[in-house]
């Protein structure tokens, strides 16, 4: 299916060489694209990207009448925000200054003149696959904006249809006098009674409700009756041993009376706080860069409402759960852990001994847990068993709802939240969110996954770069041997690539006089005085005379930790060198100098750019 799609893929070729697009439209046509366009004339690009919206452009750098880089100027307005329509730059010139003036441009890759045909089908194709995931992931980002929002519509749908029948059938009703004395009531739910019937009948609003309640509601009921107009008021009471929210909407009842409608209305603030809590955590979900840190900002969201949210990952071949993520702080856990003996690092939940969490993955269902001790003592070792409702009331495990988090068709991670004040109806909200964190972290993970990809290749780039420079260097220093009778010419040109390819301070030569059997200074670039060109060493005298008398490379990472060893110390003060290399310089089996290399950082070179030194000294 891809291939195919691929296949079908729209392509522009903008080259003022009709060769060019010869070789480009002839090898493509055999490869099976057959949806091309080309011109020769760079100022028709735009209006054929406006005519055939191609998926690709290859496009040639240096033209006539309108250069690349104008060209990517003009389609800059051209293509949608957050859209990607890969430029596939053709140039002979591939410097390093004209590579970033086109990625900056626009450009998205490069072929280099002449071209490379293997090359040209493979970063086409590659292109082509990476704007067609582009835009399935874009279509999917729109399916998921679009269930998010009628989910969203629904919810607020079945918001309004549930207040318009509870203000239909109020929980309370009371009648009122003239004097603000209770004289009628219908209770849909006696809980809903601030005190019993026979306490209240009769009285006084200001001798049974709370002072703070019982004068608004007091001076409401007499403006009612003076004015007409309905009153609405929401207020707190502390009943059971913990708050009730209640809405009072006082009417008038003929001229003497007024009607009280009152309803319970504390499961709806809790909804409400629910929801927009979820809607919070899913903008700072939105603009979050990485799974961490996602979480953290939803767990900020989630202590207003004094939730806990938790992520479990799969491990041991899907068989067990171990927290990713867990919204609890550190003290806490530690507390928790000390009581059970079981660390957070290999705390399991086998999904075979827990059947809410078989639900959970294989059936994918979301599951409310009324009582999590329960699942908790199958968990503990049975020596703490007894510690399970002590453990839970230290986390506040009263109440759970764990959701499947599926990507694909498969749970790849599992998402569950604690509190106190947690119901079954809030299955929807939960599972709705853990769908939604699922696909974020999706994206995320594709975003990674691209940009991984982006850095792996520039680095294959600059290391195939970096190596044509060496072999370059190697040419050009085997062309100034062979063609250079002048020892301290030949000298300086290696001393030059030396620190040129190897990025290094200072360089310098000593060659072995064969008379004396003394290491002595013969070429030095990068130095800040003349001192080292008094260097005079014995065989196996110095690092230098080791190097060479050992034959193989000597590398001391920082001088100053050691400078009584390095002694030529006083001819280098005031050079500030840390890093040293020497490598013998070997001819036909026989040494006949030493080639050091001095860094004024530390300095570690990696494996190639040792074996390109080596290479330099042989």
């Amino acid at each position: 299916m891809l291939e195919k799609s691929l296949k079908n893929a729209n392509i522009l070729i903008v080259d003022d060489q009709e060769a060019n697009i010869d070789l480009l439209t002839g090898f493509l046509k055999k490869k099976g694209y057959f949806y091309l366009r080309n011109t020769t004339d760079a100022r028709q690009t735009t209006s054929l990207v406006n005519e055939s919206q191609p998926d690709l452009i290859l496009l040639d750098l240096m033209m006539p009448h309108m250069d690349g880089f104008q060209v990517m100027e003009q389609l800059k307005p051209l293509i949608p925000s957050g859209a990607f329509l890969p430029i596939l730059v053709l140039t002979a010139d591939f410097t390093s200054e004209v590579k970033l003036r086109a990625l900056a441009g626009g450009a998205t890759d490069f072929l280099t003149k002449p071209l490379d045909l293997t090359e040209v089908d493979l970063r086409i194709k590659n292109l082509l696959e990476a704007r067609y995931m582009h835009l399935q992931l874009q279509n999917q980002n729109q399916r998921l904006e679009e269930q998010v929002q009628a989910r969203t519509a629904q919810l607020r749908e079945s918001e309004e249809r549930n207040r318009a029948m509870l203000e239909a059938i109020p929980d309370l009703i009371f009648r009122f006098d003239s004097q603000n004395r209770y004289i009628d009531y219908h209770a849909g739910n006696l809980e809903d009674l601030f005190v019993p019937a026979d306490r209240f009948m009769g009285k006084k609003i200001g001798e049974i409700l709370p002072a703070d309640v019982a004068n608004v509601l007091t001076q409401a009921s007499n403006n009612v009756l003076k004015t007409g107009l309905k009153f609405s008021h929401e207020y707190t009471l502390n009943m059971h041993g913990k708050p009730q929210e209640f809405e009072a909407r006082i009417v008038p009842c003929g001229e003497k009376e007024v009607l009280s409608l009152v309803r319970n209305i504390t499961e709806k603030k809790r909804q409400e706080n629910l929801l927009k809590a979820l809607n919070r955590a899913s903008l700072v979900l939105q603009q979050s860069m990485t799974h961490k840190e996602s979480f953290n900002k939803i767990q900020e969201v989630f202590n207003s409402l004094n939730f806990t949210a938790i992520v479990w990952n799969f491990a041991d071949n899907k068989t067990v759960l171990v927290p990713r993520y867990m919204g609890y702080s550190a003290a806490l856990l530690k507390a928790a852990f000390n009581i059970s003996g079981v660390k957070p690092k290999p705390y399991k939940i086998p999904i075979e001994k827990i059947p809410l969490y078989q639900k959970v993955v294989y059936q994918q269902e979301t599951c409310f847990n009324e009582n999590p001790v329960d699942e908790l003592e199958l968990l503990l070792p049975d020596s703490v068993k007894k510690f399970a409702k002590l453990i839970a009331k230290l986390l506040d495990l009263q109440k759970m709802i764990v959701a499947p988090m599926v990507v694909n068709g498969e749970v790849v991670h599992v998402f569950s939240v604690q509190a106190p004040d947690l119901h079954q109806e809030d299955i929807p909200l939960v599972t709705s969110f853990a769908s939604m964190l699922s696909a974020v972290w999706y994206k995320m993970e594709l975003f990674e996954m691209a940009q991984k990809e982006i850095v792996e290749r520039l680095k294959a780039e600059e290391q195939i770069r970096q190596q044509l420079q060496r072999l370059s260097a190697l040419r050009e220093i085997d062309q100034a041997i062979s063609g250079s009778v002048n020892l301290n010419l030949t000298l300086n040109s290696i001393l030059i690539h030396v620190i040129g390819q190897l990025k290094v301070d200072a360089a310098s030569v000593l060659t072995l006089n064969l008379q004396t059997m003394n290491l002595e200074f013969s070429a030095g670039r990068g130095f800040r005085s003349k001192a080292i060109e008094r260097s005079r060493l014995r065989l196996n005298e110095g690092h230098a005379g080791r190097a060479a008398y050992e034959k193989k490379i000597v590398h001391i990472p920082d001088l100053r930790e050691k400078p009584e060893e390095f002694l030529r110390k006083d001819l280098l003060s005031g050079e500030e060198l840390v890093s040293y290399f020497a490598a013998p310089l070997i001819a036909k089996g026989k040494v006949s100098g030493v080639l050091e290399v001095f860094h004024r950082s530390r300095f570690e070179p990696n494996q190639e750019g040792l074996d390109y030194f080596e290479i330099l000294a042989g």
